[in-house]
C-alpha cells in the first residue's frame, strides 16, 4: 500500500544490518568509511530467466559499491568466477574494483560486487548521477551430473539491463518529522529555497504524489503522502538527508499538488537546504 511508497527508496533496518555483516567479510569495504545509504534491489532480469538478478545501490562517501545477487536456476548446471563487466557513460564515474562470486550451484544465490568511485570535484548534477551504466554477466559453466560438475569450464555472458545512480540515491528518508516540528525545522533553515512548478503530465493525485516522493527519495511526514479520495488538491511535506561534500545535510520539501481536468496534475515543490546548491540540485531532479 501507500505506506510502504513512503519509503521506497531505503533498505529497511533489517536489509541494513545484513549488508554490515556482509561487507563485513570483505576487507576492501571498511576502507570505503561507512555506507551512508543502501537502495532497495532493482530487477536487471525477468523473474523468469534462467539466471535471475537484482542490484542494490550502496551510497558512501566517495563511491557507490553495485551488489548483483545473482540466482542459478539451471538444474544441471554450476555457475563459477561470476561477475559483472560495467560500462559507463560518464567517465569520472570509474570502476575501481570487482569482486567475484566463485561459485554459484543450482538453487543457490550468489553476489558480485563493482565499486564505482564517483566524481566529487566541485559540485554538479554529474557527481550524483551516473548516466546509464550497462551491465554485462560474465560466467564459466560446468555440468553437472548426479550432483558433481563435469569437465572444463566453457565461458559465457548475458546481457543485464541497465543501471543509473540517481539523486535519490543519495537521500536517506526521514518519516519521524511531525507537522508541528517541521514547520519550526523549515522556519529555521532560513528563506533561501528553491521553488518549482510545472505539469506533471499525470491524471491522478495518488500517482503524481508517490512520483515525486520516489524522484526526491524523501519521507512524508505524518502519513501525508496518503491522498484522500476524490481531492482536487493535496500538499505534502517532506523530510530528509542528503549526502553532500561527505556530510549528511537535512533537506525539507514542501510539495503542492493541484489536479485540473484540462491539464492534469500540477505540482509545485519548495526545497529548503542549508546548501542551496542542493535545493536547486533536487528541484531540477522532479521531471
Amino acid at each position: 500500500g501507500t505506506q510502504a511508497a513512503a519509503a521506497t527508496s531505503a533498505a529497511p533496518k533489517p536489509q541494513v544490518q545484513m549488508y554490515k555483516e556482509l561487507f563485513n567479510k570483505y576487507p576492501y569495504f571498511s576502507t570505503l568509511g561507512p555506507v551512508f545509504k543502501s537502495s532497495m534491489p532493482v530487477m536487471l532480469t525477468e523473474s523468469e530467466t534462467e539466471i535471475v538478478v537484482d542490484c542494490v545501490k550502496h551510497v558512501f562517501k566517495e563511491h557507490v559499491v553495485l551488489q548483483y545477487n545473482i540466482r542459478n536456476t539451471m538444474e544441471d548446471q554450476l555457475l563459477e568466477n561470476v561477475t559483472v563487466e560495467i560500462e559507463t557513460e560518464d567517465p569520472d564515474w570509474a570502476e575501481e574494483k570487482v569482486i567475484a562470486e566463485d561459485s554459484i550451484p543450482h538453487g543457490s544465490t550468489g553476489i558480485s560486487f563493482v565499486c564505482l568511485s564517483r566524481p566529487i570535484e566541485g559540485f554538479s548534477k554529474a557527481n550524483f548521477n551516473s548516466g546509464s551504466i550497462t551491465n554485462t554477466l560474465k560466467f564459466y559453466v560446468k555440468d553437472v551430473e548426479n550432483g558433481v560438475a563435469q569437465g572444463v569450464a566453457t565461458e559465457d555472458e548475458y546481457q543485464l539491463e541497465d543501471v543509473e545512480i540517481v539523486e535519490s540515491d543519495f537521500m536517506v528518508p526521514i518519516t519521524t518529522v511531525r507537522t508541528m516540528d517541521f514547520k519550526r525545522q523549515w522556519e529555521s533553515l532560513g528563506s533561501a529555497q528553491a521553488v518549482k512548478k510545472f505539469s506533471l503530465g499525470l491524471d491522478d493525485l495518488q500517482g503524481a504524489v508517490d512520483a515525486v516522493v520516489d524522484h526526491l527519495g524523501m519521507g512524508a511526514c505524518e502519513s501525508m503522502n496518503e491522498v484522500p479520495e476524490n481531492a482536487r488538491s493535496h500538499g505534502v511535506f517532506l523530510a530528509g538527508k542528503f549526502l553532500s561534500g561527505g556530510k549528511a545535510l537535512p533537506v525539507l520539501c514542501k510539495a503542492g499538488f493541484m489536479l485540473d481536468q484540462q491539464h492534469g496534475v500540477t505540482l509545485k515543490v519548495a526545497i529548503r537546504c542549508p546548501d542551496t546548491k542542493v535545493s536547486n540540485l533536487l528541484s531540477n531532479s522532479v521531471r
